[in-house]
Protein backbone atom coordinates (compact mmCIF):
# COMPACT_ATOMS: atom_id res chain seq x y z
CA UNK A 1 0.00 0.00 0.00
CA UNK A 2 1.49 3.33 -1.24
CA UNK A 3 0.26 5.98 0.77
CA UNK A 4 1.67 9.95 0.02
CA UNK A 5 0.33 13.16 2.37
CA UNK A 6 1.38 16.06 0.69
CA UNK A 7 1.10 18.49 3.24
CA UNK A 8 3.09 21.61 5.07
CA UNK A 9 3.85 21.22 8.30
CA UNK A 10 2.19 24.11 9.66
CA UNK A 11 -0.67 23.64 8.47
CA UNK A 12 -3.74 22.67 10.99
CA UNK A 13 -5.32 20.47 8.51
CA UNK A 14 -2.34 18.15 7.72
CA UNK A 15 -2.04 18.22 11.72
CA UNK A 16 -5.34 16.71 11.77
CA UNK A 17 -4.65 13.87 9.35
CA UNK A 18 -1.20 13.20 10.76
CA UNK A 19 -3.16 12.45 14.34
CA UNK A 20 -5.42 10.32 12.94
CA UNK A 21 -2.82 8.50 10.89
CA UNK A 22 -0.73 7.99 13.93
CA UNK A 23 -3.83 6.93 15.65
CA UNK A 24 -4.81 4.45 12.93
CA UNK A 25 -1.20 3.32 13.05
CA UNK A 26 -1.06 3.74 8.86
CA UNK A 27 2.19 4.02 6.72
CA UNK A 28 2.63 6.93 5.19
CA UNK A 29 5.12 9.25 3.27
CA UNK A 30 4.98 12.64 3.80
CA UNK A 31 5.78 15.10 0.76
CA UNK A 32 6.86 18.74 1.86
CA UNK A 33 5.05 20.85 -0.36
CA UNK A 34 7.07 24.27 1.03
CA UNK A 35 10.61 22.59 -0.01
CA UNK A 36 9.45 22.59 -3.88
CA UNK A 37 7.26 25.59 -4.03
CA UNK A 38 3.90 23.55 -4.14
CA UNK A 39 5.26 22.39 -7.91
CA UNK A 40 4.85 18.73 -6.59
CA UNK A 41 1.29 18.67 -5.13
CA UNK A 42 0.33 21.19 -8.35
CA UNK A 43 1.65 18.54 -10.61
CA UNK A 44 -0.32 15.72 -8.65
CA UNK A 45 -3.54 17.86 -7.44
CA UNK A 46 -4.06 20.41 -9.87
CA UNK A 47 -4.40 22.60 -6.72
CA UNK A 48 -2.32 24.20 -4.24
CA UNK A 49 -4.37 23.01 -1.28
CA UNK A 50 -3.15 20.68 1.65
CA UNK A 51 -3.73 18.34 2.66
CA UNK A 52 -3.87 15.78 -0.26
CA UNK A 53 -2.74 12.44 -0.37
CA UNK A 54 -2.00 10.11 -2.87
CA UNK A 55 -3.70 6.60 -1.81
CA UNK A 56 -2.50 4.02 -4.16
CA UNK A 57 -2.78 6.33 -7.29
CA UNK A 58 -6.03 8.07 -5.96
CA UNK A 59 -6.47 11.36 -5.26
CA UNK A 60 -8.12 12.36 -1.81
CA UNK A 61 -8.05 16.02 -1.21
CA UNK A 62 -9.31 17.70 2.22
CA UNK A 63 -8.20 16.68 6.07
CA UNK A 64 -11.69 15.52 6.78
CA UNK A 65 -11.96 13.51 3.64
CA UNK A 66 -8.84 12.31 4.30
CA UNK A 67 -9.74 11.66 7.81
CA UNK A 68 -12.55 9.71 7.20
CA UNK A 69 -11.24 7.20 3.89
CA UNK A 70 -8.59 6.40 6.20
CA UNK A 71 -11.04 5.14 8.90
CA UNK A 72 -12.99 3.37 6.52
CA UNK A 73 -9.83 1.61 5.28
CA UNK A 74 -8.62 0.53 9.02
CA UNK A 75 -11.05 0.48 10.66
CA UNK A 76 -9.51 -0.96 13.60
CA UNK A 77 -9.43 2.63 15.56
CA UNK A 78 -12.55 5.13 14.66
CA UNK A 79 -11.23 8.17 14.65
CA UNK A 80 -13.91 10.16 12.89
CA UNK A 81 -17.74 9.14 12.65
CA UNK A 82 -17.61 10.32 8.59
CA UNK A 83 -18.62 8.18 5.53
CA UNK A 84 -17.28 9.37 2.02
CA UNK A 85 -19.44 8.23 -0.44
CA UNK A 86 -17.14 6.49 -3.41
CA UNK A 87 -15.51 4.28 -1.03
CA UNK A 88 -18.25 1.83 -0.41
CA UNK A 89 -20.08 -0.77 -2.88
CA UNK A 90 -21.81 1.13 -6.37
CA UNK A 91 -25.36 0.01 -5.27
CA UNK A 92 -25.08 1.46 -1.63
CA UNK A 93 -23.72 4.97 -3.35
CA UNK A 94 -26.86 4.34 -5.56
CA UNK A 95 -29.07 4.13 -2.52
CA UNK A 96 -27.22 7.21 -0.65
CA UNK A 97 -28.24 9.63 -3.79
CA UNK A 98 -31.69 8.21 -3.96
CA UNK A 99 -32.32 8.87 -0.30
CA UNK A 100 -30.54 12.37 -0.41
CA UNK A 101 -32.84 12.99 -3.51
CA UNK A 102 -35.81 12.21 -1.35
CA UNK A 103 -34.64 13.91 1.47
CA UNK A 104 -34.59 17.12 -0.15
CA UNK A 105 -37.87 16.77 -1.64
CA UNK A 106 -39.53 16.01 1.65
CA UNK A 107 -37.76 19.42 3.04
CA UNK A 108 -39.80 22.91 2.25
CA UNK A 109 -37.12 25.59 1.36
CA UNK A 110 -37.27 29.05 3.24
CA UNK A 111 -39.00 30.87 5.83
CA UNK A 112 -41.98 33.05 6.14
CA UNK A 113 -43.50 32.17 2.95
CA UNK A 114 -40.44 32.60 0.78
CA UNK A 115 -39.76 29.44 -1.63
CA UNK A 116 -43.39 28.29 -0.75
CA UNK A 117 -45.48 30.38 -3.46
CA UNK A 118 -46.25 33.61 -1.91
CA UNK A 119 -46.05 36.07 1.09
CA UNK A 120 -48.01 34.92 4.45
CA UNK A 121 -49.55 37.78 6.70
CA UNK A 122 -46.89 36.71 9.52
CA UNK A 123 -44.21 37.42 6.73
CA UNK A 124 -45.39 40.76 5.66
CA UNK A 125 -45.46 41.44 9.67
CA UNK A 126 -41.75 40.34 10.00
CA UNK A 127 -40.92 42.87 6.92
CA UNK A 128 -42.97 45.73 8.33
CA UNK A 129 -41.03 45.44 11.73
CA UNK A 130 -37.61 44.95 10.42
CA UNK A 131 -38.34 47.28 7.24
CA UNK A 132 -40.25 50.79 8.94
CA UNK A 133 -36.72 50.80 11.51
CA UNK A 134 -34.90 50.51 8.19
CA UNK A 135 -36.77 52.90 6.22
CA UNK A 136 -36.69 55.65 8.73
CA UNK A 137 -32.99 55.14 9.72
CA UNK A 138 -32.42 55.81 5.83
CA UNK A 139 -34.61 58.71 5.62
CA UNK A 140 -33.13 60.70 8.57
CA UNK A 141 -29.31 59.86 7.41
CA UNK A 142 -30.28 61.04 3.91
CA UNK A 143 -31.80 64.62 5.40
CA UNK A 144 -29.31 65.38 7.61
CA UNK A 145 -26.84 64.60 4.86
CA UNK A 146 -28.56 67.16 2.82
CA UNK A 147 -27.98 69.31 5.15
CA UNK A 148 -24.33 69.05 4.95
CA UNK A 149 -24.07 69.54 1.09
CA UNK A 150 -26.63 73.00 0.72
Amino acid sequence: MAVKLFQSQTSMFCEKVRVVFAMKKVPYEIVDVRKDDRKSLIEYTGQRKVPSLDYNGQCVIDSTIISSVASQLHPNIQAFGISVPGWEKDEEVAALQAKAKGAAAATQGGSFGIGRGGLTPMSGLAWLAVGVPILWGVWITLSKSLVLFR
